[in-house]
């Protein structure tokens, strides 16, 4: 009796033992971070029609230094126009001080026809502006674009618990016995489960199957 005690408390601790080791590597294996994958993003070509931009006069006078522009706080802006002043002086200063042929020189250049473009590059984005200005002003402009290649970093999404439930049917050599087990797995996130089992001879299994690798593709 004695002997029949000391092996039920032997089978219960080797029993305990192995629940805990087989608890400790399925919590292990829960903790795993979730996976981010480099997901490339192909170039994208585009263009906009050519328009004739709004324009807002604004007429250069010794004023405009003192006084901003009204309803605006574009620093660009009033930056650019104070800058443009002292060249509107500069060139209204040499067209008073200049002879009728050369003030029609000095008038043909600043009102005839010119085509512009300039081209913005970064590590995103290749932008090129194109325009023609007649009459001394912009009649028309374009852009064309191109967004680059590039991989942005996208989270997958990883499974952290998944139920799944099964049974097995057995038979001896002879086919003169049949058993039959069902079990209840539980998954997680690196695809090890852990089983509880229960056979039709009253027996209990506690289980537990790691990922030795897998195929991606």
């Amino acid at each position: 009796m004695e002997s029949e005690s000391k092996k039920a408390n032997w089978t219960l601790g080797i029993s305990l033992f192995a629940v805990a080791i087989i608890l400790i590597f399925w919590f292990k294996g829960c903790d795993n971070n979730v996976e981010t994958i480099k997901v490339p993003v192909p170039e994208v070509k585009g263009k906009f029609d050519p328009v004739k931009p709004i324009h807002d006069t604004i007429f250069l006078t010794k004023f405009v230094k003192s006084k901003p522009i009204q309803n605006s706080n574009d620093e660009f802006a009033q930056a650019e126009i104070n800058r443009l002043l002292k060249e509107y002086n500069d060139l209204d200063a040499a067209f008073s001080n200049a002879n009728d042929s050369l003030q029609q020189i000095i008038y043909s250049k600043v009102i005839g026809p010119k085509l512009f473009s300039h081209t913005f590059n970064n590590d995103t984005l290749n932008a090129t502006v194109k325009g023609i200005v007649a009459n001394g002003e912009v009649d028309k402009l374009k852009l064309d674009y191109t967004i680059k290649t590039r991989s942005i970093d996208v989270k997958v999404p990883q499974t952290v618990f998944r139920l799944l439930g099964g049974v097995e049917a057995g038979m001896s050599k002879s086919f003169n016995n049949f058993n039959a087990k069902a079990n209840i797995g539980f998954q997680n996130k690196k695809g090890n489960i852990m089983t509880i089992s229960a056979d039709s001879d009253q027996r209990f299994y506690l289980g537990y199957s790691m990922s030795i690798f897998s195929i991606k593709r």
